[in-house]
């Protein structure tokens, strides 16, 4: 709801405007698709830009969005969903009589043809580098003092020190859970301790089985993480006040979930120099389930097709964008010796 709304109060109606339902065209979508695409290039663009840069947080207006993220070219999954936005809409307006038919709606692609977006994920070393971070971080030595990177609703001044503790050692807990899971982050959001289970596996060990809610992206479905999952999610229960079968895993100490972590996970990759991959791509809290996918694959071997389930997508979606991983996995017979016919003939590689 908060993505429709944010786009609709951002793209469509600036685009459409006060024009009847009936009066969107084929036409009009073909050139909203080109005035969406140099937005943020545009005067326009610039300008809201540079005003929400000096706004400010409101009873009306809770968040504060200062415009830094975004693209100046939208990625093709971007324009996807706003397709797919739009076509719904109209097709309601279809389906209750207010239009005879629903235009064709076809988002153009952007960047190179065929080309699939590396998702920024975390090196071996770097995770390293973040797990032991995080572990100062949480330390009783470490809480007493005045950190750089503060909590995102604690308040100044150590007027909520118990508070303050409290949202560390609870995003601890869930950027290692989410590294562990490869949960979407709104998956992570509706967890609660109901879908939280266990199995037994054909070696008689117990597993942690998630029950992932039918009201995420790609529907119910269950999800088996790493063993170490259980650890965080225990670790959770002894900070939390709401440990019921209906209250949620990540919450707030009111029991209400957390819209967003983003901010200081932010904040923690800055301090860690860790907020860009080698190619300049900033890490998002979505970089966790990108890290899982990648260690899954190459450290653990992992059957594209039984991790695409697990994961909830496709396995074709793990080939395009992990493919990379597979070369890794080959590295010793791509650069390994030639024929040993080629060494004896003085051919040296």
């Amino acid at each position: 709801m908060r993505y429709l709304k944010g786009t609709a109060e951002r793209y469509f109606i600036p685009y459409f405007g006060d024009r009847a339902v009936e009066e969107i065209s084929y036409a009009l979508i073909e050139g909203y698709w080109t005035w969406r695409i140099n937005y943020w290039s545009s005067e326009d663009g610039r300008l809201k830009i540079e005003q929400a840069k000096t706004s400010r947080v409101s009873r009306k207006k809770r968040y504060r969005q200062k415009l830094a993220n975004v693209a100046k070219i939208p990625a093709p999954k971007t324009l996807q969903m706003e397709q797919s936005a739009l076509r719904q809409m109209l097709q309601w307006a279809h389906r209750n009589g207010i239009i005879q038919h629903v235009p064709e709606i076809k988002a153009p692609r952007t960047g190179k043809v065929g080309e699939v977006s590396r998702r920024p994920a975390f090196e071996l070393d770097e995770w390293r580098k973040l797990y032991q971070f995080l572990r100062e971080w949480t330390s009783e030595e470490n809480l007493r003092s005045n950190s750089t990177v503060n909590s995102e609703s604690a308040h100044q001044g150590g007027r909520s020190h118990r508070l303050h503790i409290w949202q560390r050692r609870m995003l601890r807990n869930y950027i290692l859970f989410m590294g562990t899971s490869g949960l979407r982050p709104n998956e992570a959001r509706q967890l609660r301790w109901r879908d939280v289970g266990s199995i037994i596996d054909e070696n008689g060990t117990e597993q942690v089985l998630l029950h992932i809610s039918p009201t995420t992206k790609t529907g119910a479905r269950e999800c088996v993480p790493l063993r170490s999952a259980k650890r965080y999610l225990d670790q959770i229960k002894t900070i939390s006040k709401f440990t019921n079968d209906d209250d949620l895993v990540f919450c707030n100490q009111d029991g209400e979930p957390v819209s967003n972590y983003g901010k200081t996970f932010k904040k923690i990759l800055k301090e860690t120099n860790l907020l860009e991959d080698r190619f300049g791509k900033p890490r998002t809290i979505y970089s966790l389930r990108h890290t899982y996918a990648t260690f899954r694959l190459y450290y653990g071997r992992a059957n594209i097709e039984d991790l695409a389930q697990n994961m909830g997508t496709s396995p074709t979606q793990i080939f395009n964008h992990y493919r990379h991983i597979t070369m890794r996995q080959k590295a010793a017979e791509m650069g390994g010796k030639l024929h040993p016919e080629l060494s004896s003939r003085g051919l040296i590689f």
